[in-house]
């Protein structure tokens, strides 16, 4: 599944890479066809405003959402467990699932961001990628709104891993995450 592999590129930290980079993903996209048409258009609306953006701008862009609202973090146990001591236990376990299954990890991020789930999942077979998104999804619903919250194209993305999932996100406990924190740019 190659798709997951180029949406977690797509939630990385923009570079020239991406810029250079973003016809094979959309193509990758298409052919794939992992994801439902919906899905593609709005794919092909994020990688729209990325080629007709300033690469400056694209990364202040991206630090602002990404790196200064901890409501909008990539790190997806931070949503679970805070700074606890859980979320020290459970990054170690997810890094030993993924060593079991021979991914290592060489990049300064721990294994709970984002693009390196994304990319661990595309590895995996659809039954494993069903369940570790089940486990997500209320996670990924609260950042897409917190995201359209803030007018944000890396909406679409949230929208597409959204669209994917057999299981629904719990409405409730979405909105009760929206109501502590809606992401938008002063709460």
């Amino acid at each position: 599944m190659r798709t997951l592999k180029i949406l977690g590129f797509l939630l990385t930290y923009p570079t020239d890479d991406h810029l250079q980079n973003l016809d094979e993903c959309r193509l990758i996209l298409k052919n794939e066809k992992w994801l439902s048409n919906k899905s593609i258009k709005q794919i092909d609306k994020f990688i729209e405003e990325m080629e007709k953006s300033d690469l400056l701008d694209l990364q202040e862009n991206y630090v602002a959402l990404f790196d200064r609202t901890p409501s909008l973090s990539l790190h997806l146990f931070e949503h679970i467990h805070g700074d606890s001591r859980d979320r020290g236990q459970a990054l170690a376990d997810l890094t030993e699932v993924f060593q079991n299954e021979g991914l290592s990890i060489h990049l300064a991020e721990t294994p709970d961001y984002l693009p390196v789930f994304l990319e661990f999942n595309s590895t995996q077979s659809q039954e494993d990628v069903k369940e570790n998104f089940d486990n997500i999804v209320n996670i990924l619903c609260a950042l897409k709104s917190r995201l359209e919250n803030r007018k944000s194209i890396y909406a679409y993305i949230f929208e597409a891993l959204i669209d994917t999932l057999a299981r629904k996100p719990d409405l409730r406990a979405v909105e009760q995450a929206i109501k502590r924190d809606s992401g938008a740019a002063y709460d």
